[in-house]
């Protein structure tokens, strides 16, 4: 190779990108070329870095040693290098093995050999000893998974903006119950951290050694520091301000993520101590558990997988440990499953997160854009909840008990709405001519609007009082906004622990409450012989019948699916119909064992089909 070859080669290395080219060309006398047999071991994990090598032809692979075996960090090819670390400290140790793939040819650069070469070159010199730690950095950084993704500008970048530490044994580096203003990357050493129990006894959590990040959860959370971390060694760290990691974050959206997944992995949640566990089993044998927290009257539940891991959450165990114990238990690796349990728990109030504002911190990175979306999004659905008014709705349930809940008032009730549909679809004035009758008077329509609320409250007002005739508490109510309407609610998850026929009456009653004003009004155009009001009533009792049936679709989250999961007595119905979906997909599932999932399917294909019936018949 002649001189020109090896300083186009090392311009590619960012240690020697560095250097003119009259330098570079003092180092390449300095090179030797060296050839590995596929499955060498080139340099060791832990040894120290004596050479820097340049691949010139063939593949190696990098591997840092675990627990269970080898970690497999990179591929390396033609152009790219490693040892750097090697030429920039001496007695420094090797951070990870490699191994030639195939027959590597590569060229190597001896510690003393670039030192006697800096010697030659004294600007060579000068310009190395000043950038020579930032390069360290840079280096070290490259091993840490935050920061391996990272070009080796973006690296430089970032390592100018650490400051560099050492610490005795036994000093604190963080305690607990502070205030956060830097965090810490190990450079060398070991750390231990600790927290206090509730009577003030330190209690052990992890011991951290080199390459290991701390600190950073009290900068993204804003929080106080929930540990106490001490060096057991003489340690060398890097500090990492809170403007400096803020702003590296809002550049790298790569590292960035990883980031918020090392703070999800190292949260310690921890359940309410208020809970009360209540548990039921279906005819099927299907077990299932409710959370119930009688001071906030709040209710979650649960599966056996998500008590096993409710159990659990004690304020000690990581999402890391959950994940391995659920793995141990279950033979299932699913870190995503189980944050988004963690997560679906504390947004239901059931736990105390000690890093709960993290759950956000996406958010604060996020694009214009995206955070206008966001924005956007909590607008066009937000709700406003009324708590402590079961006495106000029992007072109503009483006075009027009789009317609608007596075997004559419910006699009453299911003539109007037989006899509504009857007289809607007996109509022959389609939904489209009567809208063309209504326009010619559209200040008409804009009665519609409060009927359309009334028929909304007939529905909700349905939920709640059939809640109190199984002498169950309402918890609250509320109203607000869901993209692109108005929206009631009723809260009956006091009704989660009654036996199935109260939970399927309570939801079946606010559709069948619905169709009380529909056939009110079904009725009226029926005998009305007016065009203008036969019209306002047809399409209010349209308006009516198609929120009805969308309530019903039990594909959605709504008073149909709810039902159909009762009836079947299958909690978590459509994600069990999901897997058997894919199992059957594989061909390795038995009909027979599946007669929820079978009936789902069906009921989901013949909601379709009334649907599509439902809406010709009121277009045609």
């Amino acid at each position: 190779m002649t001189s020109k070859d090896y300083v186009r080669l090392l311009k590619k290395a960012s240690l020697f990108a560095l250097f003119s080219d009259k330098a570079l060309s003092f180092f390449s006398e300095h090179f030797r070329e060296e050839v590995f047999s596929s499955g060498v071991k080139i340099v060791a994990e832990g040894g120290e870095g004596e050479r820097f090598f340049l691949i010139l032809q063939g593949r190696a692979e990098v591997a840092v040693s675990s627990s269970s075996g080898p970690v497999v960090m990179a591929t390396l090819g033609p152009g790219e290098y490693f040892g750097e670390i090697a030429l920039l400290s001496k007695h420094q140790k090797r951070t990870a093995s490699v191994f030639a793939l195939t027959t590597l040819h590569a060229l190597s650069l001896s510690r003393e050999d670039f030192l006697a070469a800096l010697d030659e070159s004294p600007d060579a010199k000068k310009l190395f000893e000043e950038t020579a730690e930032i390069l360290l950095r840079a280096s070290f950084l490259k091993q840490l998974s935050p920061f391996s993704s990272l070009s080796a500008d973006r690296l430089k970048k970032f390592a100018t903006s650490l400051q560099s530490k050492s610490v005795r044994s036994g000093e604190i580096l963080l305690r607990e119950g502070e205030m956060g203003s830097e965090c810490y990357l190990l450079r060398q050493g070991k750390v231990e951290v600790t927290t206090s129990d509730q009577v003030g006894n330190k209690k052990p959590l992890a011991f951290l050694e080199t390459g290991a990040t701390f600190g950073e959860a009290a900068l993204l959370s804003g929080e106080k520091r929930n540990a106490t971390v001490k060096a057991v060694e003489p340690s060398e760290l890097l500090v990492i301000s809170r403007d400096a990691l803020l702003q590296f974050l809002h550049d790298e959206p790569s590292a960035r993520l990883q980031f918020i997944d090392l703070l999800q992995l190292r949260d310690r949640p921890c359940r309410r101590k208020t809970i009360i566990i209540q548990e039921y089993e279906t005819k099927d044998g299907i077990r299932s558990f409710i959370l119930n927290d009688p001071t906030a009257h709040l209710y979650y539940r649960l599966t056996p997988e998500g008590l096993f891991l409710w159990e659990l959450l004690d304020g000690d165990h990581t999402l890391k440990e959950l994940t391995l114990s659920y793995f141990e238990k279950y033979k299932a690796f699913a870190p995503h499953v189980i944050a988004q349990q963690i997560s679906d728990l504390g947004a239901a109030g059931m736990i105390e997160g000690r890093n709960a504002k993290t759950r956000d911190l996406k958010n604060t990175f996020h694009s214009r854009l995206v955070l206008c979306f966001s924005v956007l999004s909590r607008i066009l659905q937000w709700r406003y909840y009324i708590s402590d008014v079961d006495a106000w709705i029992a007072g109503i349930f009483q006075k009027i008990s009789c009317l609608f809940f007596s075997k004559k008032g419910q006699c009453i009730i299911g003539s109007v709405v037989l006899f509504g549909l009857f007289s809607f679809s007996s109509q022959k004035v389609s939904i489209v001519s009567a809208f063309q009758r209504a326009m010619t008077f559209p200040i008409w329509l804009w009665w519609l609007l409060p009927l359309f609320f009334m028929s909304i409250l007939f529905h909700e007002a349905g939920h709640a009082l059939t809640v109190k005739h199984f002498q169950r508490r309402v918890l609250g109510v509320g109203f607000g906004w869901y993209w692109v309407g108005p929206m009631f609610f009723v809260d009956t998850s006091d009704m989660w622990t009654a036996s199935r026929f109260p939970r399927m009456s309570v939801t079946l009653a606010g559709p069948y409450a619905h169709m009380i004003p529909a056939g009110i009004a079904s009725i009226m155009a029926f005998v009305i012989d007016h065009a203008m009001f036969d019209s306002l009533a047809l399409l209010f009792a349209s308006l009516s019948y198609v929120v009805v049936l969308l309530n019903l679709c039990p594909l959605l989250d709504f008073d149909g699916y709810y039902f159909l999961a009762d009836l079947l007595e299958s909690p978590n119905l459509r994600a069990r119909t999901l897997r058997f979906l894919k199992e059957m997909f594989h061909g390795n599932v038995k009909l027979v064992r599946h007669r929820s999932e079978l009936i789902y399917i069906a009921s989901c294909m013949g909601f379709g089909v009334i649907f599509l019936l439902a809406l010709l018949l009121l277009v045609l």
